[in-house]
């Protein structure tokens, strides 16, 4: 009888599928509706802000309690999975400094299991992540305020954080000694010479050149104070501006000067004789020397000086009679800081200055090395395109100096003083076969450190 029933109203049944589903439906919409409201109702106060109050007057023990409480926000009932932590462990908690009654330092390492690997919610703990595990190791800058009314009553608040290498580089700085031992160190400390065949060394106050890799040195006839004398800036007594001398068996080379004189200072011998041109300028700063001589015979040299701000003025003199005699052949592409410049043959020549970026109603819009090419010894110069693919256009920066590594042409591409990726000295390598009219990027590497002797 039954099933005489159902075969006649099968609607029936289907009828009461439909009802039961979208009572699912209603009651699942209505709590994932609930779900969110009180997701959205969670509140997580900023380290910066989060405070506790009835701790003693223990730092170690403010500081554990402290970031128990800043935590366990991480743990409330609905709060969203990116923001949520599993577990957290507490290690090594140590006083470093008390500053004042009131104010300390406290390193405390730690580790947290978050529900994400990698989650941005964390980023100001300045941890690293495995997996889902971030490690910690921080410096809290710890503040307390005693209770007027509860003088055992305290309440610590954490107005800032770092990581223990900035904490101690933060608390360097602040002190004069810093600032001496930098300045005796980049200034006036030794630096020991390139170990290399041809090679310079400055040592009690002389600087003197090597021919066979420091078996023997020529004293060089200028005294130290001229050698490293600048326009701009502290001079270095330890060491001379990268592009102002050259040392060949065929060619040796010290410019120097600061204000509107320069001097060559040349050897054709390697150093058993020496001769001085003296060039008057109309730079009343001279910040940095560039010279290069592609034969024994032509030369040129490049003065940067009068700088304002982020410009300066760039003149390039050229010598056809090994440096006894010099004309002004031009002036350079750019106002911008010149970083290097150098000529690889008596007509091309490259200078090379910090990235241009091309702007557009305050919108940057691309961003073109600063480094340009001549063909004419100078007279004009058009902007070298180096193959750096979009990913890397920010990385790598600075161009430097063309050398030949056989006959090719090589530069170097490096990522300026800020640079951080893969560790900050990796540089894009291009070469070329025409004199660097076209390259090819062949290969990153990272400059060998320094051979020295």
């Amino acid at each position: 009888m039954e099933e005489t029933q159902q075969r006649r109203h099968p609607g029936l049944w289907i009828r009461i599928l439909i009802l039961v589903c979208l009572s699912a439906l209603v009651a699942g919409g209505g709590y994932a509706a609930y779900y969110l409201y009180r997701q959205s109702q969670v509140q997580i106060t900023p380290a910066s802000e989060y405070r506790i109050t009835g701790a003693g007057d223990d730092w170690e023990g403010a500081a554990g309690e402290w970031l128990n409480g800043l935590l366990a926000q991480y743990q409330q009932d609905y709060i969203a999975s990116k923001n949520r932590l599993d577990a957290w462990e507490i290690g090594v908690v140590q006083l470093i400094e008390e500053v004042s009654e009131n104010e300390a330092a406290v390193q405390v390492d730690f580790t947290c299991t978050a529900r994400r690997s990698n989650s941005q919610a964390f980023d100001y703990l300045l941890g690293a992540w495995n997996g889902n595990q971030l490690h910690c190791q921080l410096v809290l800058i710890m503040v307390r305020q005693e209770d007027a009314q509860e003088p055992s009553v305290w309440t610590y608040q954490v107005p800032d954080m770092m990581r223990p290498a900035a904490y101690d580089l933060s608390q360097y700085s602040q002190s004069e000694l810093k600032e001496k031992e930098e300045y005796d160190r980049e200034h006036v400390q030794e630096i020991p010479y390139e170990k290399k065949q041809y090679t310079y060394r400055i040592l009690d106050g002389v600087c003197s050149v090597s021919y066979d890799g420091g078996a023997t040195w020529t004293r060089v006839p200028a005294a130290l104070e001229d050698l490293t004398a600048v326009g701009d800036g502290n001079p270095y007594y330890n060491q001379l501006q990268e592009g102002s001398y050259l040392i060949t068996p065929e060619k040796t080379v010290f410019v120097y000067g600061a204000a509107m004189q320069v001097k060559v200072l040349y050897s054709e011998d390697q150093g058993k004789s020496w001769k001085t041109t003296v060039l008057d300028t109309d730079i009343p700063g001279i910040r940095a020397k560039f010279c290069s001589f592609p034969t024994p015979q032509v030369g040129y040299l490049v003065l940067a000086g009068s700088r304002t701000m982020s410009q300066e003025g760039h003149t390039i003199y050229k010598t056809e009679d090994g440096g006894a005699t010099w004309k002004v052949v031009g002036n350079d592409p750019s106002t911008r800081i010149l970083l290097d410049a150098r000529f690889i043959s008596e007509d091309v020549g490259f200078f090379s200055y910090p990235q241009i970026n091309y702007e557009s109603s305050g919108q940057v819009q691309e961003h073109r090395l600063g480094f340009y090419r001549t063909q004419d010894g100078g007279e004009n110069f058009e902007l070298v395109s180096l193959p750096i693919d979009e990913e890397h256009q920010d990385v790598f920066i600075e161009a430097e100096a063309p050398y030949f590594e056989g006959s090719k042409l090589v530069v170097l591409v490096n990522q300026g003083d800020s640079g951080d990726y893969m560790g900050g000295r990796v540089c894009a390598k291009f070469v070329s076969e025409d004199l660097g009219a076209t390259w090819s990027y062949l290969e990153l590497v990272e400059p060998m450190e320094q051979e020295i002797g």
